[in-house]
């Protein structure tokens, strides 16, 4: 047996990954509730082997198939595949060859370049095994989603987006609007352009005035005084930011940007612990910034690692619990910060 079909979707821009993979999770002709229940997200560095194989191998209810997604597939935790170890990517890939061949299933990751040297060997030793599975290969839509580097690609892509919301942006105010951000994020962008369309009532052009008056500014300004109250241990500090940041941004995009921080703080963390340069973690795409990997290194120093360890862990826990409709987004981050400062 083999599954209906597999999405492979590796590379560095999340924005773009999160939107093929709800694509892949749908089905134009069932009732959203009942694909709701067809359908078990995890994230690989805490999703256990039983529950990766009871979901894959689960009856459709109700509904032509069975939807199983797993993000971050190679990063580490307690989850029980670990694809770095040449024995846990080897079992990984036979559980997929025996899973239901009324199961879709989408496996990604948003932290992986292939094309960077410094990217470690187990990534595409993974990807190059499982697709040259015999039972599996014939399955598989591999697709590499990677953030636009240069400058110019970027502000085309900025183009793009808000020709998506209706409006339109000349390349000179794409990057206008770039240069008020210090990474290229795409979430954030996305949010400011959506902002922009409203200001506008979404029809005609953006332009540099929109930008001011519009009050379009940097956002990750707000996600370091958040981790930064976090460290510092100032609950009603962190928690006026967090609501702060709800007033401006919708609950999912603010989590997603608490999880990016928190995976650069925890990186620059082990780093120092294991007296590595900071140089070398420009290999991810979020520290290839001098500046925000500096920056990063002064949060770094209020946490212990363990401490960073068990934040992210909970993090993506949250993050699962939410998927699986078990929380609601906004009291669940209410009370991990809580908890933490």
């Amino acid at each position: 047996m083999a599954p209906k079909l597999i999405y492979l979707l590796i590379g560095d821009h999340e924005l773009q990954i999160s939107r093929w993979v709800k694509k892949a999770l749908s089905e134009k002709d069932t009732e959203p509730s009942i694909l709701s229940m067809n359908i078990f997200r995890g994230n690989m560095a805490v999703t256990t082997k039983a529950e990766v194989q009871s979901n894959l191998q689960a009856i459709p209810f109700l509904s032509q198939f069975r939807y199983v997604a797993l993000d971050q597939i190679f990063s580490f935790g307690s989850g029980g595949y670990n694809l770095a170890n040449e024995a846990g990517k080897n079992e990984f890939i036979h559980v997929l060859e025996k899973t239901s061949p009324a199961t879709i299933v989408v496996l990604s990751d948003s932290d992986t370049d292939l094309d960077d040297k410094r990217c470690p060997g187990f990534k595409s030793g993974f990807i190059k095994s499982l697709l040259n599975s015999t039972a599996l290969k014939q399955n598989i839509t591999f697709k590499k989603i990677m953030l636009p580097k240069k400058p110019a690609d970027q502000a085309r892509w900025v183009e793009k987006e808000a020709k998506n919301l209706g409006v339109e942006i000349s390349t000179k105010t794409a990057f206008a609007l770039l240069e008020r951000i210090e990474v290229f994020d795409p979430r954030v962008i996305s949010g400011e352009l959506s902002k922009l369309a409203a200001y506008i009532n979404f029809e005609g052009k953006i332009t540099e005035e929109d930008l001011d008056k519009a009050g379009i500014r940097i956002f990750s300004a707000d996600i370091f005084e958040l981790t930064g109250a976090i460290g510092l241990k100032e609950k009603q500090r962190a928690s006026r930011t967090y609501q702060k940041l709800l007033l401006e941004r919708e609950p999912e995009e603010v989590f997603q940007m608490i999880i990016r921080q928190f995976r650069m703080i925890l990186a620059v963390k082990d780093a120092n612990v294991n007296g590595n340069p900071l140089a070398e973690l420009a290999v991810f795409q979020d520290l290839r910034n001098e500046w925000v990997r500096s920056k990063t290194q002064e949060q770094a120093k209020k946490f212990e690692l363990e401490d960073l360890k068990q934040i992210y862990k909970r993090l993506l826990a949250i993050d699962q619990a939410v998927k699986s409709s078990l929380i609601e987004l906004p009291t669940a981050t209410d009370m991990l910060i809580a908890e933490v400062s």
